[in-house]
């Protein structure tokens, strides 16, 4: 009875991961828990084949993407799946196990790993950390604009914040790594692939979403996706191409309005199509420059849970002004000023760095212009009609200021302001 339910585990376990490759809106969290429980009881066990069912009943995309090859694959070579789900198990413990589940994710679709044979997991792991390394970048703009000054950052897979305010460089920074202009020097390597100088091959894996992008007028979205993933090559066979449309729609919550001209959608959807034409073939770079501007608070949240998710496996590269963007999304990030690398580091370092240095205090419009000219101001905004002020400063500045715990936006204004001061006394 155990070995049959060991059996049934390691069936519907690939059975469950083949089912994800083809249905994403099911989290890749959500199918990882199944497969870290700890001691793989039966009843725990038992509940794989009620997801799976619910998983290809979603309605109306489940049925159109469970195709009669994936329904064969899951019926074939009971033995082999016995043998790969055995692989997982004896994966290295140390990966992380959102690493571990991608390898063995990857390998099921791949057929790269003969059932029977060990993963080198020093391999997996090197791949769940891919990092992009950026050395002593440099761009300037006809007329004497230095866009970039010797940038210089690594960026781990995940979700990375690029905050700087208008005109900062991010642009320039993000159409660089996109390949869609030339820098004066540096460098930036993603793995062993020279995003300089190897631009065929940084395009099969690059996925950008512009700030701007136009859409065919009277174009629905599934002609337009199904134009884009043809352009990238997506696909052996139209059949292919339309599952592969059709599941990124569904991923980004337009499926049931596929058949509407992308030129009629709102700004929030015209955004999510955008990260779908992204996510064409399966890019490990994706670059998205200031994507939720203009975006309303609810498409502003949507647009994050899909970033989110995106960012589990590939490296994300946010570029944007808006640092709520950052503190809600990003695990590592940098703030860049007038061409300049002022900070990189974790949102939370940001923050740590100037515990006990801000200090808040509301004030009359008239106290206001005197504490400009007295303190170190960083920000100033309206509660209720009054300025709120908060200002930098290493010791209590008294006069009713009271300390208060800094945030990702001090941080971003100090940086800022800081730099500000440096040219103008250069």
């Amino acid at each position: 009875m155990r070995q049959q339910a060991s059996n049934g585990a390691a069936v519907t376990a690939q059975a469950l991961v083949t089912a994800y490759l083809f249905v994403p809106a099911c989290s890749i969290r959500a199918v990882a828990s199944f497969l870290f429980l700890g001691p793989h009881s039966t009843r725990k066990w038992a509940s794989i084949p009620c997801m799976l069912r619910k998983m290809l009943q979603v309605e109306p995309i489940g049925r159109r993407l469970v195709c009669p090859t994936v329904l064969n694959e899951l019926a074939d070579n009971l033995a082999n799946r016995q043998r790969a789900f055995q692989e997982f198990s004896h994966l290295d413990e140390n990966l992380e196990p959102m690493a571990r589940f991608r390898v063995y994710k990857d390998r099921l679709v791949s057929g790269d790993s003969p059932a029977g044979t060990s993963l080198n997991s020093s391999q997996a792991y090197e791949s769940s950390r891919m990092q992009l390394v950026i050395q002593n970048l440099s761009k300037t703009y006809p007329g004497g604009v230095r866009a970039l000054d010797n940038i210089s950052m690594t960026i781990p897979t995940g979700m990375f914040g690029l905050l700087g305010p208008n005109g900062a460089g991010k642009s320039t920074l993000m159409r660089t790594l996109a390949t869609l202009q030339n820098a004066d020097s540096g460098s930036a390597m993603l793995g062993d692939l020279d995003l300089l100088h190897e631009k065929t091959k940084v395009r099969e894996i690059l996925g950008y979403l512009p700030q701007e992008f136009g859409v065919y007028p009277r174009t629905s979205a599934t002609t337009l996706l199904t134009h884009l993933a043809t352009l990238k090559g997506v696909g052996a066979t139209s059949a292919q191409r339309k599952e592969i449309v059709f599941a990124l729609l569904n991923r980004v919550n337009l499926f049931d309005v596929r058949n509407k001209s992308v030129a009629t959608f709102s700004g929030g959807m015209r955004q999510r199509f955008g990260i779908a034409q992204a996510l064409l073939g399966d890019p490990k770079l994706l670059i998205v420059d200031e994507p939720t501007a203009g975006l309303d608070p609810g498409e502003r949240n949507r647009f994050y849970n899909l970033l989110s998710e995106v960012g589990e496996s590939v490296v994300v590269i946010l570029s944007t002004h808006i640092v709520e963007d950052v503190k809600e999304l990003c695990t590592n990030m940098s703030i860049i000023h007038r061409g300049r690398l002022l900070f990189a580091g974790a949102p939370s370092e940001a923050e740590a760095s100037l515990e006990g240095k801000i200090w808040s205090k509301s004030m009359s419009k008239e106290d206001l212009k005197r504490c400009q000219a007295e303190m170190d101001v960083i920000s100033t905004k309206l509660i209720e009609g009054r300025p709120s002020v908060r200002v930098y400063s290493t010791q209590d500045p008294m006069n009713g200021f009271l300390a208060v715990e800094p945030n990702l936006e001090d941080m971003f204004f100090y940086q800022i302001k800081q730099n500000s001061r440096t040219n103008f006394a250069a």
